[in-house]
């Protein structure tokens, strides 16, 4: 007996990328954004992998929960989408838990000078040959 795969969606991949990252940035786990919108953390899995399919007023209840417009979840979809795009360098660093990590503390700086003034220090630190 042959079990059939469902092939993912690569907009249903995108949308579930986009959903991974405002929870991240939100400070949620996937248990509690499960909680939030009344599903188990493995169907957030599902719906983050882009195994599962979000509905267009699940989506609208998600951006309210994670505080995001609708529209962030449709940012960087491209027009026509192939079923073998592959996916960009900065695609990948975006999806990375410490990258989502790292920008969610950053926009807790509080002043623009403070920064910065770590930008400065990152861009020398990078910069910078040992």
């Amino acid at each position: 007996m042959k079990i059939r795969r469902k092939n993912t969606d690569p907009i249903d991949v995108h949308i579930g990328t986009k959903l991974r990252q405002a929870r991240v940035l939100a400070g949620l786990s996937q248990g509690q954004l499960g909680k939030l919108f009344g599903v188990t953390f493995q169907q957030v899995q599902k719906y983050e992998s882009g195994a599962n399919r979000i509905s267009a007023g699940g989506l609208v209840v998600l951006a309210n929960i994670l505080k995001m417009p609708i529209t962030y979840f449709y940012e960087g979809l491209p027009r026509k989408t192939p079923n073998n795009v592959l996916p960009s360098a900065d695609d990948f660093l975006l999806r990375q838990r410490e990258t989502l990590e790292f920008v969610r503390v950053y926009h807790r700086i509080e002043t623009s000078e403070r920064r910065e003034k770590l930008l400065s220090f990152l861009k020398f630190a990078v910069e910078r040959p040992d």
